[in-house]
């Protein structure tokens, strides 16, 4: 009886552990999505406390910086008509607004692993 007792404590703390081990949050300046063995899963995680599967490579929480980033190229040399030569001042302004598209599409994107 008293074997009983331990074996399903020890199940029960075990179960407690995975369970509160695979909380995640996602901060205010974040945005994230689920990866499931190497595949990204398409819903979008936004600020707040998540739950993925925490047993090692099963899931991974993938975060990508959601703040708009400006980009400031050098000046940009233009020839318009009549041999005139104007400079250019350009400045872009990006956010990332699907994660998954951009982790998976784009190259040298904001993102990092959690």
């Amino acid at each position: 009886m008293t074997v009983g007792l331990l074996l399903m404590g020890g199940v029960l703390l075990f179960v407690i552990y995975v369970g509160l081990s695979g909380l995640r949050t996602v901060d205010a300046q974040e945005v994230g999505f689920k990866k499931t063995f190497g595949k990204a899963d398409p819903e979008i995680l936004f600020p707040g406390l998540h739950w993925i599967l925490s047993i090692r490579g099963i899931q991974k929480l993938i975060l990508a910086d959601a703040r708009y980033k400006t980009i400031d190229p050098p000046l940009i040399p233009v020839v318009i008509i009549g041999n005139i030569e104007v400079f250019l001042d350009i400045v872009l302004t990006i956010c990332i607004v699907n994660p998954v598209i951009t982790a998976t599409q784009v190259e040298n994107a904001f993102y990092y692993y959690c």
